[in-house]
């Protein structure tokens, strides 16, 4: 249950930072509009609608000017974010919409009343978003459509452009993860990238801890003075996994507001971890020190309670069914756990899927179904190599998520940048973000003045 609580919390935290990713890029709180969208687009049979949330931004719009559609993503949806995309279409007096995604903010199917969401699928929400411009096109006949979104949004841009092309000019996908993984292990390798970069020291010492942790796991004396350090009668292969998830946890979210993967880059990363490893130790075993820390130096408590305790604090940020929904569509298409099978982390290596099983067998779903439905996923939109033109692919390098997104550019027409040292769509933000000075500077905004450059010549 520990694990499973990281799990959510990191589902959670996913979903929290691409809604509200950076603060200083702010959103029109404009009055929300409703759209009758089609409930199941591929049964013609079924003639049930419900209403799909949206907004839109009209003010610098001139006829024939271009249209750009925010792609709501796994999240509810409460403006339209003043963003980099904002800012390039007011630049070219664009309209703009931003809609919000099936099962997700209030626009649930009426016919909803909780269980397995049927019609919740990128495919759908792909219909749902061809519905809507479709629609809107009568209104506006000589304008260009751009979508953009961010993380899982910015999947759904890029698969508008794959699926769609006829209707979307072009395409903008920020940290997007178009492969779909069941094994996600790139992700704390990442984490330990990040932490090697800002904090070397600490990075070093939890490599200590694991070489340690090892050593003793491969020695009858060695796993019973781990279950004296755990507390524990016996020696258990299953606390072990449990230490090194809560440890790689409480390094990747550190704070209840931040984690790593959305690390602003002039922010130093401190953390309760870093602390205790770099001070001093007093005699003992950087090890000890991790496994006293987790368990916050009380003998009544067992490490799974506190680190269920710890993890789940922002956990409760996110309520109503936003997040079951997210869970849903990790085991229904894209997989996205994240475990430790990797070497190249600090943290400990570990091949269990732990909680994984529990969870997607609340949706009657078996590892066995999310290995073919990841499988399916990848076939249906390419992976990593989406036959696509006309889409600009944005990667922070610090960003977990960007293994999982397309790093070098596909073709002339489908290009990527990476932005060194930023994270998960930080680069979304206004430029006005980037003020604090930074070396990489520069190169960020020659990447965003070849971007707009690029964009423009899609209308």
């Amino acid at each position: 249950m520990a694990m499973r609580a990281a799990i959510l919390f990191n589902i959670a935290l996913t979903a929290l930072s691409s809604a509200f990713a950076f603060s200083v890029s702010g959103r029109f709180f404009s009055p929300a509009s409703v759209f009758h969208q089609k409930l199941d687009h591929f049964d013609p049979q079924n003639k049930e609608y419900f209403k799909q949330r949206y907004y839109k931004f009209d003010y610098y719009f001139r006829d024939g000017a271009p249209i750009f559609l925010e792609i709501g993503g796994e999240f509810a949806l409460w403006g339209i974010h003043e963003n980099f995309t904002f800012e390039t279409a007011i630049k070219n007096n664009a309209l703009v919409f931003a809609l919000e995604h099936r099962y997700y903010g209030e626009s649930l199917p009426e016919s909803y009343s909780g269980g397995r969401p049927t019609y919740l699928s990128s495919e759908q929400a792909l219909a749902d978003i061809a519905y809507f411009i479709e629609y809107h096109k009568k209104f506006y006949p000589n304008s260009p459509w751009i979508v953009n979104g961010c993380s899982y949004a910015g999947n759904l841009a890029t698969w508008m452009r794959l699926k769609y092309p006829h209707l979307v000019n072009g395409a903008i996908a920020g940290s997007a993860p178009v492969l779909a993984k069941m094994d996600f292990y790139e992700y704390f390798e990442v984490v330990g990238e990040v932490l090697k970069e800002k904090v070397p020291q600490c990075y070093q010492k939890l490599v200590e801890a694991k070489e340690e942790l090892t050593a003793l796991t491969g020695t009858s004396d060695g796993r019973k003075k781990l279950a004296k350090m755990f507390r524990t009668e016996e020696y258990s292969s299953c606390l072990v996994d449990e230490f090194q998830y809560a440890l790689a946890e409480n390094v990747a979210i550190f704070s209840d507001n931040y984690s790593v993967q959305y690390l602003p880059y002039y922010q130093s990363y401190t953390s309760e971890v870093c602390t205790s490893v770099t001070g001093n130790t007093h005699g003992k075993s950087i090890l000890e020190i991790l496994i006293n820390m987790l368990m916050h130096n009380e003998t009544s408590r067992s490490l799974e309670l506190i680190t269920r305790d710890h993890i789940t604090i922002g956990f409760r940020q996110l309520s109503g069914p936003d997040l079951y929904m997210w869970e849903y569509q990790f085991c229904n298409e894209f997989g996205y756990f994240q475990i430790l099978s990797s070497n190249r982390q600090p943290f400990g290596v570990s091949h269990s899927m732990s909680d994984w099983p529990e969870i997607c067998q609340e949706w009657n779903i078996t590892l066995e179904m999310v290995e073919e439905n990841v499988r399916k996923t990848n076939l249906r939109y390419g992976g990593k190599t989406p036959n696509v033109t006309n889409v600009v692919f944005m990667h922070g390098s610090n960003d977990p998520w960007s293994t999982l997104g397309v790093l070098s550019d596909l073709s002339e027409s489908a290009r990527a940048f990476v932005f060194e040292g930023l994270s998960h769509c930080e680069f979304e933000s206004k430029r006005e973000y980037f003020a604090r000075e930074d070396d990489r500077k520069p190169k960020w905004m020659q990447m965003f003045d070849e971007i707009e450059s690029i964009i423009r010549t899609w209308f």
